[in-house]
């Protein structure tokens, strides 16, 4: 009955949370990739900007691997405790 129905509100609701803030991360490394590639584009053969492109570039990979992986852990527990 109402139990049932509240939990299920409450883990649906749960995954709607996660799923924006991952969407919204997603949104974010899009922009550090563009940001850096243009930062890269208009470096002009200066080193040290072409190095600074190349590691924020780097770094948003890191964090676009490191969302994936904490998207595949909260898609294996989701499914795995509330399915």
């Amino acid at each position: 009955g109402f139990a049932e129905a509240n939990e299920t509100t409450l883990s649906s609701m749960a995954g709607e949370i996660v799923n924006a803030f991952l969407s919204l991360l997603g949104v974010i490394f899009i922009v550090l990739i563009i940001y850096a590639g243009i930062k890269w584009m208009t470096a002009g053969g200066n080193e040290d900007k072409v190095k600074e492109a190349r590691t924020m570039i780097t770094r948003a990979i890191i964090g676009l691997i490191i969302i994936v992986g904490s998207w595949a852990i909260w898609n294996f527990v989701f499914l795995n405790l509330f399915m």
